[in-house]
């Protein structure tokens, strides 16, 4: 089972079985093409301006940069996690 564990600077550590590490970069794949959407979509309507030039949705572009953020973040963890799911050295600690 997941176990988290924090040090005394608050960094945290997830522990995950192998099982539950697949899952969740299962998840990260299945949840790569929202994350997508969330970001194109925020990003146009951050474009809509009304007739005097300011933004309709005044929160568009902020919620924009988070799903960009957010997918930056996830890609990298995503790929951290598949560099170490196929190191074989870690068989041999």
């Amino acid at each position: 089972m997941a176990k988290v564990e924090r040090d005394r600077n608050l960094n945290a550590t997830i522990k995950l079985t192998h099982d539950e590490a697949n899952k969740l970069e299962c998840y990260f794949l299945m949840s790569s093409e929202f994350r997508k959407n969330e970001i194109e979509t925020w990003g146009e309507l951050a474009e809509r301006k009304d007739e005097n030039g300011n933004p309709v949705f005044s929160n568009a572009e902020s919620n924009a940069d988070f799903w960009r953020e957010m997918d930056e973040f996830i890609n990298n963890l995503y790929n951290e996690m598949e560099r170490w799911m196929h190191d074989e050295s870690r068989y041999n600690a």
